[in-house]
């Protein structure tokens, strides 16, 4: 349950900057073809795609009336698929950052693994290179996942005490195993979830 497969991938066509897959062991373009016989034993399983391995680490450090409380969460153990380009019927215009990083001309598949613009529309040409094993990176992380700031003082009147606090939430990932800047838990999401900030404060009677 929740494995993670991906056609296999045979890199770019050096004269053309065409994805490359394999059909019965041979390299081709064919990628309707490569699609529809497409099954668990000739594509390429990377893992889970959940973390079989998470949890986090809360530590609160206390001076005086201040207390400063930080969560560290981690997954482990799990892959994820990058979003890339699709040309579609726009030919990849404003759709995607690696249409920076295409394939141009010839030399150039040994810089990039993103495909060229095709000369037609070809669904099957897209589909084939965004489910490939290319743009599975491990999902393995470290995450700052939130800090609180907190001062408490004795009350008055009917308060027993009075507590401010500022929270933040979301703040980044620390550590991560795939390169570049994609947050594991929100490749495929047009923008990541934002990180937040909150005030407060907590009376006790």
């Amino acid at each position: 349950m929740y494995s993670f497969y991906s056609y296999p991938w045979a890199g770019l066509d050096p004269q053309t900057g065409d994805p490359q897959g394999y059909l019965n062991g041979q390299v081709s373009k064919d990628y309707a073809k490569i699609i529809s016989t497409a099954n668990r034993d000739n594509m390429v399983y990377s893992g889970p795609s959940r973390p079989p391995v998470f949890g986090a680490f809360r530590n609160t450090f206390s001076w005086k009336n201040l207390s400063l409380s930080a969560n560290i969460s981690y997954r482990l153990g799990y892959y994820f698929r990058r979003g890339s380009v699709s040309y579609g019927n726009t030919y990849g215009l404003g759709a995607h950052g690696d249409y920076e990083s295409r394939w141009q001309t010839p030399g150039d598949e040994a810089l990039t693994q993103v495909p060229s613009i095709p000369l037609a529309t070809n669904n099957s040409r897209d589909n084939l290179y965004l489910n490939s094993e290319v743009l599975v990176d491990k999902g393995d992380h470290l995450r700052l996942q939130d800090i609180q700031l907190s001062y408490s003082m004795p009350g008055r009147l009917k308060l027993r005490n009075m507590s401010f606090y500022l929270y933040a939430n979301n703040l980044g990932i620390l550590w991560k195993a795939a390169p570049g800047s994609v947050d594991p838990d929100y490749a495929t999401s047009a923008w990541p979830s934002p990180a937040t900030l909150a005030a407060g404060m907590k009376l006790n009677f």
